[in-house]
């Protein structure tokens, strides 16, 4: 039989040291940094590795700084390349963040589907956990090309539209945005959020519809996305 003091520190103490052991809080004492640290990270990466949440995540924090960039010109004299690249790339990427959200759970449906429907498809639970791995790196490539591949392009432009105009929005150069946006200065710039934001509704709108007919979208929090 495994004896009490094996288990646990048994060892005796005086009770100064006993009474100040009760009375240092985890949250407070210094000798406990390290744990907080452990324990912090642990949580943040559980939460990170959860299905999606690497894209809620991120998305979050585009988000942020897409929101943070453009309240700025209310407050104060900016450079005419922060309001451009904001709008180009930031906002731009936020959107297509915000429609993979619901492209992911429309594609996983539609995989699982395809599996379903094979003759040949195995029902033994090894290949369903296979199968579940295959649909989401499936997944995520789409994802991925869907994030990258537009947010370059619409770079790209914006790098060539800016060098075109460059007398119009100079980088040192700091003017109330307000004023330029009354007066439609600039417009040329502003190309891709405009082509990218009717995109967006347009493809939101057939996400719309292909949500319609998964039934279990409320559960997995499609409901959100709409």
């Amino acid at each position: 039989m495994i004896e009490k003091k094996i288990l646990f520190n048994t060892t005796n103490v005086p009770k100064a040291e006993f009474q100040k052991y009760k009375e240092e809080g985890f949250l407070t004492s210094e000798n406990f940094q390290f744990e907080r640290n452990v324990y912090g990270v642990i949580f943040v990466s559980g939460l990170v590795l959860q299905r999606g949440f690497g894209l809620t995540f991120f998305g979050g924090i585009v988000t942020y700084v897409n929101a943070f960039i453009s309240f700025l010109p209310q407050f104060m004299k900016v450079s005419c390349p922060l309001s451009v690249y904001n709008a180009n790339i930031l906002n731009v990427l936020v959107n297509l963040i915000f429609f993979c959200r619901t492209l992911r759970l429309v594609l996983q449906h539609y995989y699982k589907k395809s599996y379903a429907t094979n003759p040949h498809t195995k029902n033994t639970r090894r290949d369903r956990k296979k199968q579940e791995v295959t649909i989401r790196n499936k997944t995520d490539k789409v994802i991925y090309g869907v994030l990258f591949i537009p947010t370059l392009i619409s770079f790209i432009v914006t790098v060539n539209l800016h060098t075109k105009y460059y007398d119009k929005c100079k980088f040192f150069e700091y003017r109330d945005a307000m004023l330029d946006l009354k007066a439609n200065n600039g417009k040329e710039l502003f190309l891709m959020v405009q082509i990218f934001g009717g995109l967006y509704t347009f493809l939101s709108l057939i996400m719309t519809i292909l949500l319609s007919f998964i039934k279990d979208a409320n559960k997995y929090g499609a409901k959100v996305e709409l």
